[in-house]
């Protein structure tokens, strides 16, 4: 992030993927305000992404604590908290109301058949509105036509990502969609075939 604001990118939040054990046995806070720090960034610019079942399932008590607090740490460093592949994971919706959490990401496996299957629809649905009512931004994942991009737009969904927008890159790559100027989604996207290397994340979340 630090090169590409040397390279005149316009930054955007950056997700970074991190499980249960990294959450709990890492000082993460204290490396995030570390590396921030050094390179001149704000912690608002980095989201952390965690699974439901990761870190949600029921487990020892003392873990689930670890959890929490390490999770408090990094939002009091203005760090954002998404919940990724939410849906598919752990049951009980109660922690959306203990854990202060600032985005849920829809999986893929809900949003692929969503204009043709019924249950579908009404689950995609269901999670819009109701995050909609606990003021948490949605992004849904594994966007890859323009049908299900509408569907999204009329349930109320705000973000998307997926093959549609971008293909994973490499780092030099991304500073096309950092220079502000509108995307043309009608070009012929680049398959994986033709990148040298890939990024580690997944694919770049655009305004949908």
């Amino acid at each position: 992030m630090a090169r590409w604001r040397q390279a005149e990118g316009q930054l955007v939040p950056v997700a970074i993927n991190v499980s249960a054990v990294q959450l709990q046995r890492s000082n993460l806070a204290e490396q995030i305000a570390r590396l921030t720090k050094e390179v001149g960034l704000e912690a608002s610019m980095l989201q952390i992404e965690l699974t439901e079942s990761a870190v949600f399932e029921r487990r020892e008590a003392r873990a689930r604590e670890a959890s929490q607090d390490a999770v408090a740490k990094l939002r009091e460093l203005g760090v954002h908290i998404a919940i990724d592949d939410f849906g598919t994971g752990y049951s009980s919706l109660s922690y959306l109301k203990r854990w202060r959490v600032d985005t849920l990401k829809i999986d893929r496996s809900f949003v692929r058949d969503l204009v043709t299957d019924l249950s579908d629809l009404a689950i995609v649905s269901a999670i819009i509105a109701m995050a909609r009512h606990l003021h948490i931004q949605v992004v849904a994942e594994g966007i890859e036509g323009w049908q299900q991009l509408e569907k999204l737009r009329q349930l109320g969904c705000t973000y998307a990502q997926g093959y549609l927008f971008a293909r994973p890159a490499p780092a030099q790559d991304c500073l096309r969609y950092l220079n502000g100027a509108p995307l043309d989604l009608t070009q012929r996207l680049p398959t994986p075939e033709s990148l040298e290397a890939t990024a580690s994340g997944e694919q770049m979340a655009m305004r949908a």
